[in-house]
């Protein structure tokens, strides 16, 4: 059986504690292919602390659209990321973003997966 450190070296900590969850059942097939569907869709902390910091310089609220919420990223744009302190907000925060933000992916890939 693999395991999420085998599959994706690359993940840590709670994300890969969550991964770890999600294959464990899973075939190795299964698991290989859930690892390949993940690793495309995942955001790396450190691309959400980057667009989070290019926020206080040039655009605002570009990591909530790289995030996928659409909402915040639209709100960020038009206040200036809350004048500046929702996006320092967002710049300490950024691995529970992006960690919630994979476990949410983590989670439909899985529930495509036992659809299929």
């Amino acid at each position: 059986m693999a395991s999420s450190v085998q599959l994706l070296p690359e993940i840590a900590g709670d994300e890969a504690a969550n991964v770890s969850r999600i294959i464990g059942p899973m075939s190795d097939t299964d698991a290989q292919t859930f690892a390949v569907a993940y690793r495309q869709r995942r955001k790396a902390p450190m691309l959400v602390l980057g667009t989070s910091l290019l926020g206080l310089i040039l655009l605002a609220g570009v990591h909530r659209f790289i995030l996928g919420q659409m909402g915040m990223g639209v709100l960020f744009l038009l206040t200036g990321g809350f004048l500046g302190v929702g996006t320092v907000v967002d710049a300490v925060r950024h691995r529970t973003l992006a960690d919630e933000h994979n476990a949410r992916v983590a989670a439909e890939i899985a529930a495509q997966m036992s659809r299929n």
